[in-house]
This record gives C-alpha cells, sequence and structure tokens, in this order.
C-alpha cells in the first residue's frame, strides 16, 4: 500500500492534497505535529472528514503526532503530546495510530483507548545514524507487544548499511512470521529500498504531497503519483525484474525515468531504481541479495566495476570502462554504450555543420559526409566519462588535446588508453586552466566537456569558463541535467554548434535498454 503522510499546517490544506492524490494512495498518515496549535482541536474529527479513494471507501487514517527526537516537529512536551494522542482516538475513526518503542510500557492509557476505537498500535522504531543491531529480531516481534505492528525507519549511511538493512528484513521473513510489519530505510541510499518495501514485507511505504509550499515528512519521501505512475508500486511482485543505476550521486539521474517508462510501455514486469553507492563490493553483494538482473554505471564508478565482472565485451576493454552490466547464468557482464552513444550525435553535429573551423587538415574526410577523420578535439575531464570520449575519437581518427586540474591525472589516462590504442602516444595533455586557451583554439575543431561541472545542482559551473569561443567550434557537454549547461548556453550565444548531452544519453540509454527487455523476455 502507499501511505501519504501529510504534513500541512491546517486540516484543510491535508484534505487537498489527499483529494490531489487519491487516485493512487491506499491510506493515509496524519502527522499531527506539523499543525498549528489552532487545528490540534479538530485531529479526532479528521477521519469522518478524508474523502474516499480509488475504490470508492473512505481511506483510512494513521495518526502520529512526532517527537523531534523521531524527527518530528513537536515542540510542546511529552505530556502535551500524549494529551493530543488520546484527544485523536476519542473520535473512534483511526485505523492506527503511531506509537514509539520508547514509550512503551509507559502509554497503557493510550493503548487501551486505541484497543477500545478498534485501532491498530504501530509501534515505531526510529534510527537516523545507521542500521541498529536487533533489526531482524525487533521486525519478528522482539519487544512488540501481541497485535501490534513493529515498524523499523532506519538510516542506511553508505552501500554496506543497505547491505545490513536487506540481511535483516530478509532474515525477518525467513522466519515465517506472518504477522504485518513496517521497514523504511531513509535517505537517498534507503531510496531503493522504499520502492521495493512490499518485496520486504513491508504493510506499505510512505510518501509525501511534494510541491513548493510543502514539506517532505521524511528523508527519501517521494510523491506518491511517482511512486504510482513511474515506478509502479503495487505491480511489484517477487518476480518482478530489478534494474537500477549505480553512481554516486545519482538521485538526479534521468534513466529511472527512461527505463521504467520504456518498460510499461513495453509490458515488461519490470523496475529501475537509483542506487547511491559508495562502495561497489557492497553493491555486488546487494545485486545477490535483491537480486539485481542488470544496473547502468554512471560517476564514479564506470572503472571500479569491472573487477566485478565475469566477463566485458569489447567495447569495455576499448573505453577502459563500464556503463552497462547484465546479469547471465553465470554471473555478472559488462559493456559501453557511451561510446555509440556519443559518436552518433557528434557525427550528425558535424554533417550539419558542413565545414570545419579552419582549413580542413590534409587526409581529412569532408565533413558533409560525418566523417571526424582528420578533426582536432580538446576533451575536458579525465575520468571515467573521458576514457571513453578519448578512446572514441582516436578510433575515428580526430587528434585529442587532454586537459585535467591534474595533469598527472591526464597522462595516467592517455598512457591507459595507449596500452590498448597506440594512438593515443600522440595525445597532448595539458591542464585545466587559463594557460590553455590558446591550446584549444588551436584543437577546437571540437569541444567535448566530459566532468560533472555545470550538472544539477551546480547548474551555473563552466569548466572551460576562461575560453572566448570564435564561433566555429563544435561545443558537446555530456551532461544532460540541465539539457542546456552554462557552458552550452554560452557556446550558443557565440554562434557555435552545441550538441547536448541529452541525445548521447538518449542513444546509449536505448542501447542499454535493449540488453535489459532482452533479459526480462528471456526469463519468462
Amino acid at each position: 500500500m502507499i501511505c501519504l503522510s501529510l504534513t500541512g499546517k491546517t486540516i484543510a490544506e491535508n484534505l487537498r492534497a489527499i483529494s490531489r492524490y487519491a487516485f493512487c494512495i491506499d491510506l493515509v498518515e496524519l502527522r499531527a505535529d506539523f499543525l498549528l496549535p489552532t487545528e490540534r482541536p479538530e485531529v479526532d474529527r479528521f477521519p469522518s472528514a478524508v474523502p474516499a479513494g480509488r475504490d470508492g471507501y473512505r481511506l483510512p487514517a494513521i495518526l502520529t503526532v512526532r517527537a523531534p527526537r523521531d524527527g518530528g516537529k513537536w515542540n510542546e512536551g511529552e505530556g502535551e503530546r500524549r494529551h493530543l494522542l488520546s484527544h485523536g482516538l476519542q473520535g473512534g475513526g483511526y485505523a492506527y495510530v503511531d506509537l514509539e518503542t520508547w514509550i512503551a510500557g509507559e502509554d497503557e492509557s493510550l493503548r487501551t483507548a486505541a484497543a477500545a476505537d478498534g485501532t491498530a498500535v504501530i509501534r515505531s522504531l526510529h534510527d537516523f545514524e545507521g542500521i541498529p543491531e536487533g533489526l531482524a529480531g525487533f521486525l519478528g516481534g522482539d519487544g512488540v507487544a501481541a497485535g501490534e505492528i513493529p515498524k523499523a525507519a532506519v538510516t542506511p549511511n553508505g552501500s554496506a548499511d543497505l547491505v545490513r538493512f536487506v540481511e535483516a528484513v530478509t532474515a525477518a521473513r525467513a522466519a515465517g512470521d506472518s504477522h504485518p510489519r513496517i521497514v523504511v530505510a531513509m535517505g537517498s541510499v534507503g531510496f531503493p529500498a522504499r520502492v521495493l518495501a512490499g518485496r520486504f514485507g513491508s504493510l506499505l511505504t510512505f510518501c509525501s504531497p511534494i510541491s513548493h509550499d510543502e514539506v517532505s515528512a521524511a528523508p527519501g519521501h517521494i510523491d506518491p503519483a511517482t511512486m504510482h505512475d513511474l515506478y509502479r508500486y503495487p505491480e511489484i511482485t517477487e518476480h518482478t525484474a530489478v534494474f537500477g543505476v549505480v553512481g554516486n550521486p545519482v538521485m538526479h539521474s534521468r534513466s529511472p525515468a527512461y527505463h521504467n517508462e520504456r518498460f510499461a510501455s513495453d509490458g515488461l514486469d519490470a523496475v529501475y531504481l537509483p542506487f547511491e553507492v559508495d562502495d561497489p563490493a557492497a553493491f555486488v553483494r546487494l545485486g545477490e541479495l535483491l537480486p539485481i538482473q542488470g544496473f547502468s554505471v554512471t560517476i564514479p564508478h564506470k572503472q571500479a566495476v569491472i573487477p566485478f565482472l565475469r566477463e566485458v565485451d569489447e567495447s569495455v576493454s576499448d573505453a577502459g570502462a563500464c556503463n552497462t552490466v547484465v546479469r547471465d547464468g553465470l554471473g555478472w557482464v559488462g559493456f559501453n554504450s557511451d561510446v555509440t552513444g556519443f559518436l552518433e550525435p557528434l557525427r550528425d553535429a558535424v554533417a550539419a555543420a558542413g565545414t570545419v573551423a579552419g582549413a580542413t587538415p590534409a587526409g581529412a574526410t569532408p565533413t558533409g559526409a560525418a566523417g571526424l577523420r582528420g578533426m582536432r578535439a580538446t576533451v575536458v575531464g579525465a575520468g571515467g566519462a573521458a576514457r571513453a570520449v578519448v578512446s572514441a575519437l582516436l578510433r575515428e581518427g580526430v587528434a585529442v588535446l587532454l586537459l585535467n586540474r591534474t595533469v598527472e591525472r591526464a597522462e595516467r589516462l592517455r598512457d591507459e588508453i595507449a596500452t590498448r590504442l597506440p594512438a593515443a602516444a600522440a595525445v597532448r595533455v595539458a591542464p585545466l586552466d587559463e594557460s590553455s586557451a590558446s591550446l584549444i583554439a588551436e584543437s577546437g575543431d571540437i569541444i567535448v566537456q566530459t566532468t560533472s561541472i555545470g550538472m544539477e545542482p551546480d547548474i551555473d559551473g563552466d569548466a572551460i569558463d576562461f575560453y572566448r569561443f570564435s564561433g566555429s567550434e563544435i561545443v558537446y557537454d555530456i551532461v544532460y541535467t540541465p539539457e542546456e549547461t552554462a557552458l552550452l548556453r554560452r557556446a550558443a550565444a557565440a554562434g557555435c554548434r552545441t550538441v547536448s548531452g541529452r541525445l548521447m544519453f538518449e542513444r546509449q540509454a536505448d542501447a542499454q535498454y535493449q540488453r535489459y527487455r532482452q533479459v526480462v523476455l528471456l526469463a519468462r
């Protein structure tokens, strides 16, 4: 079930939020700690005012008054908090009331009132520091009174913590307990577990109404429409194939929207999730636990994942980086769709430009035929993306200037590529600063920006703000959020032809999707 946590300051505001999302939610949680003091007397009448859901019946409600120690907004003292909980239960309309583990044994009157009203008790445990010891036991009912629903909201601080969380909830399920439970992994690292909550035996997953004037109830919440429509939460079962994108940061990625929309369009039982990963080895373990059938790889793990792969194809060997992984019967197999995704839009841009800045070098292919041979390119950055870009350009016969803030890293990248492509030995390396402006001018037929500079939230970043365009350059920024970066805006204003990272993203994502689709179809 999808539960909408209501964080409005007034009852009316909360009711409007329910009406907005009634088509996709199954119950609501009134976070009464967010209410204005003048609104609190209406808490007991709130359940009767809740509108009907998509099935025509009034949506059930949870009453929660969260203390600050559990991430709540209540600031009136513990006695007043319990008084408000008691007042709310007098109306007899709440399906559930949330009571924390730390007041267990001191809340007899609240439990008695809940029992009299037919209200089930959710016994909640919150940990904003990590994954507590004994989590599996708690979810299995340790320390929870008969009839109460254990709820654990914990905070994985990295990939290893997320593995511990999944192991704990899996152990709780394996124990054979049939009673309901609620499991929540908070924050960006825990986000995939919110979408997969049903797979972990969780009674529900929480969402918040998200708009410019609304507040998320807890770290990691998304709006219920996104949970329902994009991630298709109600359709996820034990048989749903799990895919994702691995990176850090990763929550900005467009990949979940792209792949989930294509899975839905093709009617495939699959879901694609963002995984914020700080430890590739831990993620591989997570991939076995869930299990994960395939994943995309983005900054900064395109090289780090390679040692964990059973096999890589020629595209990975050429680029020295991997951005696509799928599972076969024996393990993980790696591919690189960045090369194709990068080159196709560039060829289109060169063909459209028709001429190369300055005199066409001897032996160069006419650009009207979309040839790149003989052109000169500046590549900005020396990370995993640059590795694929430089390799692709060299194979196309393009002379490359490689710029990076740390020249030694650029030299290492050049030397590494040279072990696979001897032409890389001729790559020139220079610092990424204003001293290289004249070098860019000499190698500026094509300028490719491969770093994360300019990517949300750093939307004003421009990696070569010291360079003044002549207007004849083709400027390619592989950043795709935002679609038009500060670099591309400046280049376009100077008369340059520009290529957005969105085009690269779409071309490489399509190549990835075809592999994921094949995995799902073969498993049928």
